[in-house]
């Protein structure tokens, strides 16, 4: 059965093509030969439905090029991929999923986007005070309390989607928030659950700003 491609919107609409390994994206030009390459080396094998590159800007990271992807023809999940430039070629870092139920239900992403996150302001009462990291408590996880801790003023990287439970007419409205860490990212979930509902960029930008 021939799956429909992944619909990503992020400032302008984007043409998706089934790419394999193989293939080489349509647009593309010879001297995003490094790209292509690393693109091709990153992706598993039997990938399907594999979106072209877009490109976000995530602050020291600089312009990182994420690809979006199914394992095969039965994955019903996205998967991510982050380019990240490094010298003359890029450094291919995996987006975390969560737990994996495909199968259960599709996800279908409508954006792909970065995003300043909410942090304190430098601590201005003590010369020199450098800035303080934002301490959140997460969802408790067998009993015990969990917390995140994110310095301020980083950039996010920030996938929104439908899921689709199958068996059911109603799709809702998500969004993932990905933070870069130790050479890989990871979801912060307090973030990811202020996207619930959230269908556009802008709306998600605005939920995820630093307090004037």
């Amino acid at each position: 059965m021939t799956r429909r491609s992944i619909p990503i919107v992020a400032a302008i609409t984007l043409t998706i093509s089934a790419w394999t390994t193989q293939a080489q994206p349509a647009g593309h030009q010879p001297q995003n030969a490094a790209l292509t390459q690393a693109i091709q080396k990153a992706l598993p094998q039997g990938a399907t439905e594999v979106a072209q590159p877009l490109p976000v800007e995530l602050g020291p990271l600089g312009r990182v090029q994420v690809v979006l992807y199914r394992r095969n023809d039965a994955d019903t999940l996205f998967r991510g991929i982050a380019l990240i430039p490094s010298a003359d070629t890029y450094r291919a870092v995996p987006l975390p999923t969560e737990v994996d139920s495909a199968g259960n239900y599709e996800e279908i992403t409508t954006a792909i986007l970065g995003a300043d996150i909410a942090g304190t302001d430098p601590d201005t009462s003590v010369p020199g005070g450098a800035k303080q990291g934002l301490t959140q408590t997460l969802p408790s996880e067998n009993g015990q309390p969990r917390t995140t801790r994110t310095e301020s003023g980083q950039r996010a990287l920030v996938i929104l989607y439908y899921a689709h439970q199958f068996g059911q007419t109603a799709s809702n409205a998500f969004g993932r928030v990905y933070l870069y860490d130790a050479g890989a990212f990871r979801i912060d979930e307090v973030r990811s659950h202020l996207l619930d509902g959230v269908r556009t960029a802008a709306v998600a930008r605005q939920r995820l700003a630093p307090n004037p």
